[in-house]
């Protein structure tokens, strides 16, 4: 860690990647990315000069610093689709086979964040049970024309949330 407050790191292993791809790993942003100097020391902060975000020369480490990709609330990154599911063969690619048992929405959001290959989830409650919690399956790959979409009641209810980066 090369910042007070956590967000600059001495990135290791760094030839022909950018720092964008190593704070995107991390579910994060890049605001900047520096050449390390000659160091005298493996955890050595130095930089010797800015190289920029994009940068994928033949550089072995570099100081990548990292910032929150948004600001809003974590629902607020999502788009709801109610009484629609998208599973394999059906408008997605399924992450979870089987159900999660989580507490709301929030929860499925919190488990879809931290994973890179995560477009959005399904969220199901039973009827007039969403009080008890749900069910929760992550999905990637989208394709919302092909989701399966309820016209009528079928005893519980399903939401598919997408991520709003890919709508």
């Amino acid at each position: 860690v090369c910042s007070p407050d956590g967000c600059t790191v001495r990135a290791t292993g760094m030839r022909l990647r950018a720092c964008a791809e190593f704070c995107q790993e991390a579910r994060l942003g890049c605001s900047n990315a520096w050449e390390v100097a000659t160091a005298r020391g493996p955890d050595e902060c130095r930089a010797r000069a800015v190289v920029g975000c994009d940068a994928n020369r033949d550089f072995t480490d570099l100081l990548c610093s990292c910032k929150a990709p948004w600001t809003r609330s974590r629902m607020e990154q999502y788009e709801a689709f109610t009484n629609m599911n998208c599973y394999a063969a059906h408008g997605g690619y399924e992450i979870d086979v089987d159900a999660e048992p989580v507490g709301g929405p929030e929860d499925c959001a919190r488990r879809c964040d931290g994973d890179h290959d995560c477009h959005g989830f399904v969220f199901m409650t039973e009827n007039n049970k969403a009080d008890k919690g749900g069910s929760c399956w992550r999905r990637s790959h989208i394709k919302l024309l092909l989701c399966e979409q309820y016209l009528q009641d079928i005893g519980v209810n399903f939401t598919m949330y997408l991520n709003r980066r890919l709508v």
